[in-house]
């Protein structure tokens, strides 16, 4: 039921606030299954000005993906990991619903597997998100929670697009912003991603078309306050992430101003899915 992505990951972090020079003309390929989707992307080398500039100019409409340089050519593996997609969080979150509770007794017996898996652990005194943390970290990973932004499980339904505005709703907003919270305060993460991707299948856009020209900045100042949030988390700072739409097109329509939150330093990577 949980989605992992391992991405062993080249030049992401970026020392100060500058345009990422980092550029990739195609977005990865996924393996999908109803249940599961797991990924290995090598982000190799990091391409100069004048190779970003001819990347830009005969890439395809393929928004790229962009990563922070840094002066470490170790690269480095992380764990990419779905703690929320659309229908409940899998770890007993002091902020959120947990996945299941919306919906027992289950008619899936995957749905119960799923839950029980969770419940188990928890029953035994272990919390399944720290385990999964302390495994990933004994294997050298770094360890990065990925929540669906689009779903509204335990807060107003009325809010969802089309009915509701979205993320015009401060409701929406500040019960996000609180689960990242969450994920980098109280859990030894080593960041979080955002996925802005999940529309139309896993879930509704975050704004209606009428709104978006007013408030695409919304989102965007919601952005930079998780990564306000993350980058000056005690303890220092941790990675911020985002899955967004392929082409840049797509992504203004529904509100992301992807190129903004990457020159303004909110987001140390992007995936285009």
């Amino acid at each position: 039921m949980c989605l992992i992505l391992l991405v062993q990951i080249k030049q992401l972090w970026m020392p100060e606030r500058r345009p990422a020079t980092q550029v990739y003309d195609r977005a990865p390929s996924y393996s999908n299954s109803t249940y599961s989707m797991m990924s290995v992307i090598n982000f190799k080398g990091s391409a100069n000005e004048e190779e970003s500039r001819s990347l830009r100019q005969r890439r395809s409409p393929l928004l790229p993906i962009c990563l922070r340089p840094t002066d470490d050519d170790g690269g480095r593996l992380a764990a990419v990991y779905m703690v929320e997609r659309g229908d409940g969080l899998f770890y007993p979150s002091k902020v959120g619903e947990r996945f299941g509770s919306n919906i027992q007794p289950f008619d899936s017996a995957a749905y119960y597997h799923a839950w029980y898996n969770m419940q188990s652990l928890i029953d035994r005194g272990l919390d399944p998100l720290r385990v999964l943390i302390d495994r990933a970290h004994e294997k050298g990973m770094e360890f990065v929670a990925s929540v669906r932004m689009t779903a509204y499980l335990g807060m107003d339904h009325s809010h969802a697009v089309p009915k509701g505005r979205g993320y015009v709703h401060q409701e929406i907003r500040d019960h996000k912003l609180a689960i990242l919270t969450e994920l980098v305060h109280d859990y030894p993460t080593d960041g979080i991603e955002m996925d802005f991707s999940g529309s139309p299948g896993g879930g509704p856009l975050p704004l209606r078309e009428e709104d978006v020209s007013e408030h695409a900045s919304t989102i965007t100042d919601f952005v930079a306050s998780v990564a306000d949030v993350v980058h000056h988390r005690p303890g220092g700072p941790g990675i911020v992430g985002a899955r967004i739409f392929p082409t840049e097109a797509m992504n203004r329509r529904a509100g992301y101003d992807v190129i903004r939150w990457i020159n303004e330093g909110y987001v140390d990577y992007v995936v285009p899915m």
